[in-house]
């Protein structure tokens, strides 16, 4: 419901005396200039006008011509700022409101431009310190370009192109519930790369990505026709494990895990609490391999496992649950798990 009327309040007060009026019938009254609007919501919006009227006996009483005249000539009356008082404190608001955002924005802009400069930096410590576990994720012209280091020198590099995920790949990347498997299923599935290129550091240090710089930036060995900014360098040199029992096997003691990183050979598994986990013989487990997992008793143990390409040393920590097995990841200190 919209509540509006008409209304008035006082402007001044003025005795008898302030023009001339000493007659014993006005003694102990006064005149008021009082202000009268429009209020919507009882917030004074449009001013109506000014009238003089007198008060006596704390009520309000039209007064003659002749002393209106007297009064306005001595106290000429004028709208008083506060009839607008509606009109004001949305202009108040709207004020306040754009000083804010734009006191938002400019904390928004020093905040993203401090972040692109910390990118900017990281991305050039990274470039002195790639391996052939390093891969360089490109933006090319709303896309991405992914490539991987295959050989490398003091000043240059060699790089592999590697398109997107083939079609029968989809699934896996569903099932998969990773927001990255899509990645880690082009990089470490492809036996038969694009073309393999060298190029520079330097040339690789001019495009970074920046946010705040427009120009475009090639390295025309890579694409010759279009813009390219080195987005990351994603650094990936481990196994990665996520639990995929065949629906027809699965129970609450048997488990199957599911490698969907690099080859890894499977070490032992340690139990926290001394209880009874077994696990398949096999060892070698390549990318999409499973194995198995068993326990009638056990709650929590650790997988430990060594990466063939690089005879990295790595781990995960399981945990079974209400009948589930769940990868805990480190990362999140113990508050996340994955598991389907």
């Amino acid at each position: 419901m919209i509540v509006y009327g008409h209304n008035h309040f006082l402007i001044r007060k003025v005795k008898p005396e302030e023009i001339g009026i000493h007659s014993p019938e006005f003694k102990g009254l006064s005149f008021e200039l009082r202000q009268q609007y429009y209020h919507l919501y009882f917030i004074p919006t449009i001013p109506k006008g000014c009238e003089w009227l007198l008060r006596q006996n704390n009520e309000l009483y039209h007064v003659s011509k002749e002393i209106e005249t007297k009064l306005e000539a001595r106290f000429p009356s004028s709208v008083n700022w506060k009839a607008f008082a509606l009109p004001i404190l949305l202009l108040i608001g709207f004020a306040l409101f754009f000083i804010t955002d734009k006191f938002q924005r400019n904390e928004y802009r020093k905040n993203d431009m401090s972040k692109n400069q910390e990118n900017i930096v990281l991305i050039k410590s990274q470039i002195k310190n790639l391996d052939k576990f390093s891969y360089l994720v490109f933006n090319v012209k709303y896309d991405q370009e992914i490539y991987k280091i295959s050989s490398i020198t003091k000043d240059s590099l060699e790089v592999i192109e590697y398109k997107k995920p083939l079609p029968n790949a989809e699934q896996f990347i569903y099932n998969a519930r990773d927001f990255q498997a899509d990645f880690k299923y082009l990089i470490i599935s492809q036996s038969t790369p694009e073309r393999k290129i060298w190029i520079s550091k330097e040339d690789l240090t001019k495009v970074i990505k920046n946010d705040y710089d427009k120009k475009s930036k090639y390295i025309r060995a890579l694409n010759e026709h279009e813009s390219m900014q080195l987005e990351s360098i994603i650094k990936y040199d481990t196994g990665e494990f996520i639990v995929n029992t065949n629906e027809e096997a699965k129970s609450i003691y048997y488990f199957e895990l599911q490698n969907i990183g690099l080859d890894v050979e499977i070490d032992t598994i340690i139990a926290t609490n001394k209880e009874v986990w077994n696990i398949s013989k096999k060892r070698y487990v390549s990318l999409l391999e499973k194995f198995a997992l068993r326990t009638e008793n056990g709650t929590k143990a650790t997988l430990h496992y060594t990466v063939v390409d690089n005879n990295k040393k790595d781990s995960i920590h399981l945990e079974r649950k209400n009948g589930n097995l769940y990868i805990l990841k480190e990362e999140n200190k113990g508050n996340s798990y994955y598991n389907f």
